[in-house]
């Protein structure tokens, strides 16, 4: 779950756990969340991101041009 929730941070993509019924206050939950999941996962060796798993240039932004 740890890994999940470190995901959901790196991509900037949060899950609506309770519904969305909850708005502003759900949404800070939900963050503190995400960051709290991506700090412990940071510490055990966890990644949001693999570049073995990446397609060649997502993610490279516009270097160059």
């Amino acid at each position: 779950m740890v890994q999940v929730f470190l995901i959901f941070g790196v991509w900037d993509n949060y899950p609506a756990i309770f519904g969305g019924k909850w708005g502003g206050v759900e949404r800070k939950a939900v963050r503190g969340l995400c960051w709290g999941a991506g700090l412990l996962g940071g510490l055990v060796g966890y990644k949001g991101v693999s570049k073995e798993y990446m397609p060649v240039g997502l993610g490279e932004g516009r270097k160059g041009k």
